[in-house]
């Protein structure tokens, strides 16, 4: 019975390093200011995004949490989205460019 206890103490050591990587790819695709902007959004001060977005203990229990992450996530896709749009309109120009000479 120990090594299961062990087992699932490792997992969930593991589903929470998963989480902890996870925020911070969603936080290195957020703008700049958007701790202030999330929370405005949701209603909540940016001490409540900051814990939450950093996993913080004190954030656990947050009646804002799930507001906080959806907001956080449709944030860094919208920059997703624009970073790739960039992309392509460069590839497409590049090639327009590069008919356009021969």
């Amino acid at each position: 019975m120990a090594g299961l206890a062990a087992f699932q103490g490792t997992n969930y050591y593991n589903k929470i390093m998963y989480m902890e990587n996870q925020l911070e790819t969603i936080k290195a695709n957020l703008p700049y200011g958007y701790e202030k902007q999330i929370a405005k959004e949701v209603g909540c001060s940016q001490g409540t995004v900051h814990n939450i977005l950093n996993n913080k203990p004190a954030s656990a229990r947050s009646t804002y949490k799930a507001k906080v992450l959806n907001v956080a996530v449709r944030m860094a896709n919208e920059a997703l989205e624009a970073t790739k749009g960039v992309s392509r309109a460069a590839a497409e120009l590049e090639i327009l460019h590069h008919g356009s000479a021969s």
